[in-house]
């Protein structure tokens, strides 16, 4: 086990406090979204004070690791009576080109199955990294990513959620 001076070292540690600290919105794009107890009610908090909270995770019909998608589903009800819109990005039937839509949003590394690893915060602050939102990223892996204050960039995250997210998911 790790003890609290390493712990305290984690990338999850370090951008809990940014999370934590949104005041008007956090939006979440993450394949493997496994929050557990920490990650739950840290989401479920900002999203009770009214922070415009969403995430978009892959569902259960794309995921290429279906243990993981077992592992969130027991925190799905509470998370949402918190308040947080949560997506699951599904399967894309009807357009030929249809499958490789979701990848240009940036959400995903291509076909049907979210892949990226990025949030935005407030409209000013982006995180681009491996980090997934999921106890083995928290924990065990050597993850790393960037915080980038960006407003535009952001902005761009935004909307492309705003446009896109409801065509691509549930």
């Amino acid at each position: 086990a790790l003890n609290k001076a390493k712990q305290s070292d984690l990338l999850a540690a370090q951008i809990a406090p940014l999370i934590q600290n949104s005041k008007t919105s956090f939006d979440l794009v993450s394949g493997y979204f496994v929050p557990g107890e920490k990650g739950s009610e840290l989401i479920e908090t900002i999203a009770r004070r009214k922070v415009k909270t969403r995430v978009v995770t892959n569902g259960y019909a794309v995921t290429d690791v279906p243990i993981v998608h077992a592992g969130y589903i027991s925190d799905r009800p509470q998370l949402v009576e918190a308040g947080v819109q949560l997506y699951e990005a599904r399967p894309l039937r009807g357009d030929k080109n249809a499958s490789h839509k979701l990848g240009q949003t940036k959400f995903s590394g291509g076909g049907e199955s979210v892949h990226a690893k990025t949030f935005a915060i407030d409209g000013k602050h982006m995180f681009i990294g491996s980090f997934n939102f999921d106890p083995r990223s928290a924990l065990l892996n050597c993850e790393m990513g960037f915080i980038i204050e960006s407003p535009q960039l952001a902005a761009a995250f935004t909307q492309a959620l705003d446009s896109r997210v409801m065509d691509h998911a549930y």
